[in-house]
């Protein structure tokens, strides 16, 4: 199911708008940091405020859909959203249906079916700051499907790298674990390698590895992690599997 993360501190009038929605899972937060494994982004006007433009170019570098929330109806505050960067604005309140419908087509046109020009020209973009790109869990299958298609023309080889969270009795990551540490993994990795969340498990393409540069990588990144994540409960472990050309 694809996940919209609402930005807002507790608000039970905005959180009454959500309340029905179904075929969308909804997560509040009210930390201003975009979780890893979002497929959208709503955030609230009053939660934001002097943050807005930096979170909005932020979004826009991770290619992720979003929207502003807002209880101000008014034109000049709608200029000022857009002159913000927001491409959507939620007029609230809204009813719960509707809302439903236009959380779903933001992500669905997010998740076309084909790589487009805007994508590419976000990874471009992205070269000047440190470590893989970020996508999310609904672009990434895209992507591994189009590097599967080049490995036949490159001359060297690319890995799919899977980071699993593990404890002594098998329990499964809590609520947080994955976005602690997929910040380190982004930033372990070289510019042009790709990373997701996905389900419970990160997820990253290392274009151009070999397999005994692929689990140096990986190394680094468990050594990384342990490092700064030994307060945890969980185990970091990895499996690392070549990409095979798509015949």
């Amino acid at each position: 199911m694809k996940k919209a993360v609402i930005l807002s501190t507790p608000d039970i009038q905005l959180e009454r708008c959500f309340l029905g929605i179904t075929s969308v899972q909804i997560e509040f937060s009210e930390q201003l940091a975009i979780p890893a494994d979002a497929d959208c982004v709503l955030i609230a006007q009053q939660q934001a405020a002097a943050a807005l433009p930096a979170l909005s170019e932020l979004l826009r570098e991770r290619n992720l859909p979003s929207a502003a929330l807002t209880f101000d109806q008014s034109e000049e505050n709608q200029e000022l959203l857009l002159d913000l960067g927001f491409d959507n604005i939620f007029l609230l309140p809204m009813s719960g249906r509707l809302l439903e419908k236009r959380i779903c087509a933001m992500i669905g046109k997010a998740g076309a079916p084909e790589l487009g020009f805007d994508l590419f020209a976000a990874m471009e973009q992205s070269e000047g700051r440190l470590g893989a790109y970020a996508v999310s869990s609904g672009v990434f299958p895209m992507i591994l499907r189009y590097v599967e298609r080049l490995q036949d023309r490159m001359d060297k080889p690319s890995q799919l790298v899977t980071f699993r969270f593990r404890t002594r009795l098998n329990i499964p990551p809590e609520p947080g674990t994955l976005e602690e540490a997929f910040p380190i993994v982004q930033t372990c990795l070289r510019r042009g390698d790709i990373v997701t969340i996905s389900g419970q498990e990160i997820l990253a393409v290392l274009i151009g590895a070999d397999d005994a540069g692929c689990k140096g990588a990986a190394d680094r990144i468990i050594r990384t992690y342990q490092s700064h994540c030994s307060d945890s409960i969980f185990d970091m472990l990895y499996d690392i599997r070549e990409i095979k050309p798509n015949r």
